[in-house]
């Protein structure tokens, strides 16, 4: 779960059941969109592009399967829109590991 730095994340932890990571508030809105739960509520969350530079940006504190798995995942799709991922990972100070990686798996 990302929380902007600042906000006391004590109250949410729940037997170590999430794990937390902090980003800048302003950074926080970068790639929001909503959808739809099962249950039919709105939720807000984010979308492709970001949830993959997050993987990239933290590949340390996770899983490298996982990060790989969600990486191959991303590029084998149609659609995806490599442009908006090349944007969110100037803002993120990771272009040139996003590019990397989008070359291997190219």
């Amino acid at each position: 779960m990302t929380i902007p730095t600042g906000h006391n994340s004590r109250l949410l932890k729940e037997k170590d059941c999430y794990q937390f990571f902090y980003c800048k508030p302003e950074l926080c809105e970068v790639g929001i969109t909503e959808a739809s739960t099962t249950f039919g509520n709105i939720v807000r969350i984010y979308n492709k592009e970001r949830t993959i530079c997050d993987c990239i940006k933290k590949r340390d504190k996770l899983d490298s399967d996982l990060v790989l798995s969600a990486l191959k995942r991303y590029a084998s799709e149609q659609g995806n829109d490599h442009a908006c991922l090349l944007h969110y990972a100037e803002i993120f100070k990771i272009r040139n590991v996003v590019k990397q990686y989008m070359e291997v798996l190219r």
